[in-house]
Formats: structure tokens, sequence, C-alpha cells
């Protein structure tokens, strides 16, 4: 079961680095998949993930800013990982996989330098989830990275709903990310 955590939460990580994909207009501004929902700032764009077949089973939505040409193009993703009925994790062994992947298993992903900035348990409903806030840098390109993650856990899977932007956007960003975050919600 350990493993599997970490396997999911190693995938979600490589998630949130991920970018520069071309993507259409969503026109909406809004994401449902009939059990959660989440808005997000209507000039943003659906992004067609294809990098990674395995990846990309677990993505059930991926936005991003306008893009200027050069930067890292914030975005935000949400992706579902399964797990045995009744057996998902609890939010404080989901973070605590979530950082180890970051610590551990960082400079296989490219990663270094992560450092949590804030973490948070959020009642959504009756549920209890975690935000974290934290930064690391993109070791190919030396860029720091920060990034603010929802990691909601239900019955039998765990959403997580990430917004990553490098460090120099984080203030243009930061409110934007709350606003889509605190959007969350459980059907």
């Amino acid at each position: 079961m350990r493993n599997r955590i970490v396997l999911l939460t190693i995938c979600l990580l490589f998630m949130t680095i991920i970018t520069g994909c071309s993507g259409g207009n969503t026109g909406s501004g809004e994401f449902s998949n009939g059990e959660v929902s989440f808005t997000y700032p209507a000039d943003w764009k659906e992004i067609k993930y294809k990098k990674d077949a395995d990846m990309a089973q677990y993505i059930e939505a991926f936005v991003g800013a306008p893009m200027k040409m050069g930067d890292f193009q914030p975005n935000a993703n949400l992706t579902v990982h399964s797990f045995p009925p009744r057996k998902t994790p609890d939010i404080h062994e989901l973070i605590r996989a979530a950082e180890e992947a970051f610590t551990v298993n960082g400079s296989s992903m490219g990663i270094e330098n992560y450092r949590r900035i804030d973490f948070e348990v959020l009642n959504i409903g009756e549920v209890e989830a975690g935000l974290l806030t934290s930064e690391y840098t993109v070791s190919k390109s030396n860029t720091r990275m920060k990034t603010m993650q929802l990691v909601v856990p239900l019955e039998d899977k765990a959403y997580n709903l990430t917004a990553t932007c490098s460090s120099s956007q984080w203030d243009e960003y930061e409110e934007v990310f709350t606003e889509i975050i605190q959007s969350f919600s459980i059907i």
C-alpha cells in the first residue's frame, strides 16, 4: 500500500512540473466530473497533456494561464488516484507521501531543494482535506517553483488539485490560485 501511495504521489508531483503544452479554449472556466468541481479564470485554456501516457490516466483536468513567451505557464491540474474501497490513506499520510516523493525521490524527477512553506487541514463539507504550499527547484532549468496543492481523500480515491508557477510569478498568481482552491467542491 505504501509503495502505491509513493508511486501515485510521484506521478502527481511529476505532473506539477510539466507544462508548455498547447491547448484549446475551454470558454467556461469551470470543471466538473459529476463528483467534484472547481472554477478557474475564463481566459485560462485547457492543456492537452500527452507527454506521459501513464500519467495521463490520472489527469481529470489541466488548465493554464495565458502564456508570455519564455515564461513558465502557470497552471492548475486535477488528478485522481484510486484505492481499494475504504483504504484511502488519511490526509496526513497523503501529505507525508507527497513530501517524501520530493525529498527522497526528487532527484530522479529532476527536483531538488524542496521546502514546505505551509500546511493546513481544511474541511470540505464533511471531508478532512489538506492544503500544502511548497517550493522546489527544477534541476534542468534551475527554476525555482512554488505550488499550492489541495489533497482531498474520499472513500476510495484521493483528488489532488495542484496550482503551480515559477517563484518569480507567485505574487501575480497566489490570489488566483487561492480562488481556484477555494472553489473546489464535492458534488
